[in-house]
């Protein structure tokens, strides 16, 4: 498995985010779509994350929970 990817998934499950609404939270903030199997295969070494996605999630890491969850309550993330 490539690191990155192995990076991406811890990220991913350390800001307590599912796959979904990653791609959700992405689009709603960039206006870009991503594929469930893009973020199916980061998450499990098929494919290397974009560097993009990697820092999306660091920054997603340095907010607080709870205050992540206020936002996200705040701007409910479309289906």
């Amino acid at each position: 498995m490539p690191e990155g990817s192995t990076a991406f998934a811890e990220r991913l499950e350390s800001v307590r985010l599912s796959q979904a609404e990653f791609r959700r939270l992405v689009q709603r903030l960039s206006g870009i779509e991503l594929d469930r199997a893009t973020t199916s295969h980061w998450v499990t070494g098929q494919r290397e994350p974009h560097a993009c996605a990697l820092a999306f999630l660091a920054v997603i890491a340095e907010i607080p929970p709870s205050q992540l969850a206020e936002i996200l309550k705040k701007h409910p993330l479309a289906p």
